[in-house]
């Protein structure tokens, strides 16, 4: 389902889960934020969308084999990020120059934030399970899949 701001669904349907690949072409007539809802029934999907597109992922959702990075926003005037992560294999935090990041613990990571990293867009790459991870505790739990088109809670920008 595809809701515009203003609650108008513009794309509500059921599509078959047949293994093949559903182009679903949505031509909004405004610019503006919309937001998407998926319901699988635990059968499973996969979302492909342009690199120019910000899409982000509120809360939390399921990497199952994430080599490929994805974003977060560490507010400014944060000292440690903390997160629930469970991964078969050790995942990676890069902060905001691109800088691997050494962080305490498996399922829940703590890290330091470096001076002058607070207030920056940094990523997270070699996740792999299949339960809902990663969930940011103390930091937006909104996750982006381009660093350029990362969305940022509004009252963080100045």
């Amino acid at each position: 389902m595809i809701i515009d701001a203003a609650g108008k669904i513009l794309f509500d349907d059921f599509i078959v889960p047949d293994g093949a690949t559903h182009d679903v072409l949505i031509v909004p007539e405004v610019k503006g934020l919309y937001s998407m809802r998926v319901s699988d029934q635990k059968i499973g999907f996969s979302i492909q969308f342009p690199d120019w597109l910000p899409f982000a992922v509120v809360d939390y959702f399921v990497i199952p084999d994430w080599q490929k990075k994805v974003y977060f926003y560490v507010p400014q005037g944060t000292k440690k990020i903390a997160m629930f992560c469970e991964s078969v294999v050790p995942v990676k935090i890069y902060d905001g120059d691109g800088k691997e990041i050494k962080y305490k613990g498996t399922k829940v990571i703590v890290a330091d934030v470096p001076d002058g990293q607070d207030g920056r867009v940094w990523a997270l790459s070699h996740h792999k399970f299949y339960t809902p991870s990663p969930i940011m505790l103390n930091i937006p739990r909104i996750i982006g899949f381009s660093k350029d088109t990362m969305l940022i809670p509004a009252q963080q920008i100045k």
